[in-house]
């Protein structure tokens, strides 16, 4: 696959320089893995879940939002909650989804949005601290409702976002437990990378 037709320009520069390439024009190649997502959509349509997405990681959950929207208007069944935790660093440049984001929680779609801009203010605010300030309906939501939590960022967003989900589930017995079996049941699903 030949970089200058496939990717940004951005990592068409990185490769250039890292490789000692000046020419736009030269061919240059990339090396690529690709493997189906972790996430899927519950089959029980009334099953809650609870997206988690910070930069980037925000577009499997456009992908959900957006299919919830289209079942939403042409099935016409119903529907558990989708509560989005979206954080990025500058609202006035990386809430690149603001329009419809705001658009679905106005239309019910979404039945929760909470937006953490970490450089906007004096004090960071990070989805994980969000999580936090959310813990009793989202113990809720995960306990008493089955929800399924979905993560997607970076390795150390997805590490700061289970230490929150921990936190989160601490009125159980067993929290680490708890979670252990989310995960190896589904319902605890990240996609995160380094």
């Amino acid at each position: 696959m030949c970089i200058r037709d496939r990717c940004t320009g951005y990592i068409d520069r990185i490769y250039r320089k890292n490789f000692l390439m000046t020419s736009s024009q030269e061919p240059c190649f990339m090396k690529c893995v690709l493997k189906d997502s972790l996430f899927k959509l519950p089959i029980d349509t009334m099953t809650p879940i609870v997206m988690i997405g910070a930069g980037c990681g925000v577009s499997p959950f456009i992908s959900y939002i957006e299919e919830r929207e289209w079942l939403v208007k042409n099935q016409k069944e119903k529907y558990g909650p989708l509560e989005l935790y979206f954080g990025c660093r500058k609202k006035t440049a990386d809430f690149i989804y603001e329009k419809k984001m705001i658009r679905w929680k106005d239309e019910g779609l979404l039945s929760g949005l909470h937006l953490a801009f970490s450089r906007d203010q004096a004090a960071k605010v990070y989805v994980q601290g969000l999580l936090k300030g959310n813990k009793k309906q989202l113990y809720e939501l995960i306990k008493e409702k089955g929800a399924i939590v979905a993560v997607c960022g970076s390795l150390n967003v997805g590490q700061e976002v289970y230490n929150a989900i921990l936190d989160v589930l601490s009125e159980d017995a067993n929290p680490k437990a708890l979670l252990v079996d989310m995960e190896k049941n589904g319902r605890y699903v990240a996609e995160v990378w380094n």
